[in-house]
């Protein structure tokens, strides 16, 4: 596995404790606010934010797929189309795809150990959006 965060901070076989830092410390402004985690494969989990929010994608290679978590009990109440100002770019979210940070770190772990993703979280399709 490796871990990328915005910054060029690259770590081989991160620990949990190093993906719950990466995550945890997403500010904006501030040293970095986008991280992914990716397999020996090539498929990789992403996520990019702010405190106290994030929008969490995966993408799998086998068959390549794109997708974006949401949650059917929101956290929040953004209506559609708000924005997430992000060091990575302005992303704008369904009211269902906003997730805390603490959350994110679940989804991480999950996918670090090669565990299912917790219940909560399902994955929106954006294979048309990247012409998959």
């Amino acid at each position: 596995m490796l871990l990328e965060v915005q910054g060029d901070r690259r770590m081989e076989n991160p620990t949990e404790q190093q993906v719950r830092g990466a995550i945890e410390g997403f500010l904006h402004p501030g040293p970095w606010s986008y991280a992914h985690l990716v397999d020996d494969q090539g498929s990789y989990v992403q996520a990019a934010g702010n405190r106290p929010w994030c929008v969490v994608e995966r993408r799998q290679l086998a068959p390549l797929s794109h997708f974006r978590a949401f949650q059917h009990t929101p956290v929040i109440k953004y209506a559609d189309g708000t924005t997430l100002n992000t060091g990575a770019g302005d992303i704008t979210l369904q009211h269902d795809e906003w997730f805390l940070l603490q959350d994110a770190v679940e989804i991480f772990l999950a996918f670090l150990r090669d565990e299912p993703f917790p219940v909560q979280v399902q994955w929106r399709s954006m294979n048309e959006m990247f012409g998959l």
